[in-house]
């Protein structure tokens, strides 16, 4: 019994990781005709390392070749961790690799906690 007791004294003691979250708007070009829609895109991004969220805000406008809108986005990060440090090696080379996507803006990206 002591053991455990022992376990959970130190589990208690681990200091919880401390996140940032901040959250902000993206706005893409969405090539229609090509090889990816919508959705795909959104999944992809999605996939990005740190993204939580992101969601259709608002329709731009829109084409038979190309979908421009504004898209919500969350972001989490290691309590410390250089936000902008983070957009310029992280998420906006990994938008520009998307086949099809074009990346024309990132505003309003603030702390929320």
């Amino acid at each position: 019994m002591s053991v455990k007791i022992k376990i959970q004294r130190l589990n208690e003691s681990k200091e919880k990781e401390v996140l940032d979250e901040y959250k902000g708007y993206i706005t893409l070009n969405i090539r229609q005709s090509g090889d990816i829609d919508r959705t795909e895109a959104l999944g992809f991004i999605r996939a990005i390392p740190n993204v939580t969220t992101i969601r259709r805000e608002r329709e731009i406008s829109t084409s038979e070749s190309t979908y421009t809108g504004e898209f919500l986005i969350r972001i989490v990060l290691k309590h410390g961790q250089s936000l902008k440090k983070y957009l310029e090696t992280v998420l906006k080379p990994r938008v520009r690799m998307i086949d099809g996507v074009s990346l024309q803006s990132i505003s309003d990206l603030d702390k929320v906690n």
